[in-house]
């Protein structure tokens, strides 16, 4: 399935950055983009973005015309080609933290229900006892992985090529040591 990447590209109609500048295409998920697409999107620029640009991205700062002005909560085609490269770590968090999420919540569920065994029949209680830690274990799980999503986005679109002015240095004259 080629074309139709996500909904909420800077365009509007659901392409990918690298469909609308008539990037090379490749097989895959829809809106799914190689490290090498990547690479190729950062290198492509627009002739009006430098001649005529209306704003600069926020992020790294490099001039947009009207025709590639992103939409809210999305930076320019490169800076979001930087976001899909870094799809693979994130997922690497996420596979880090989201196992150690489903036995820490399963267990306190486990331990907090144990006493319901006691006053059920034993079959029926561990059934529920298990039902509800793994319920809470699976949740728990999907939970912190939304999270790594939401705080990388949000680390993502905070970040700007703006640096800080440069220092400026005043020369005093030292009092002469002391003896």
């Amino acid at each position: 399935m080629r074309g139709g990447g996500p909904v909420g590209f800077a365009d509007g109609e659901g392409r990918s950055p690298w469909e609308r500048l008539g990037g090379p295409p490749r097989a895959g998920h829809a809106g799914c983009m190689a490290p090498r697409d990547a690479v190729w999107l950062r290198a492509r620029r627009c002739e009006r973005c430098d001649s005529d640009p209306c704003t600069h991205c926020g992020r790294c700062g490099a001039a947009v015309c009207i025709e590639h002005l992103p939409a809210r909560g999305l930076r320019c085609d490169a800076c979001e080609a930087e976001w899909i490269d870094g799809g693979p770590t994130r997922r690497a968090v996420k596979h880090m933290f989201a196992p150690a999420a489903f036995i820490l919540g399963g267990g306190a569920a486990f331990g907090a229900l144990l006493p319901v065994v006691a006053i059920l029949p034993a079959f029926l209680g561990a059934l529920v006892v298990a039902a509800v830690a793994t319920t809470v274990g699976v949740v728990a799980a999907a939970g912190t992985t939304g999270m790594v999503d939401g705080v990388a986005r949000a680390q993502f679109l905070r970040e700007h090529a703006r640096t800080l002015p440069e220092a400026r240095v005043i020369q005093r004259a030292l009092p002469p040591p002391r003896r």
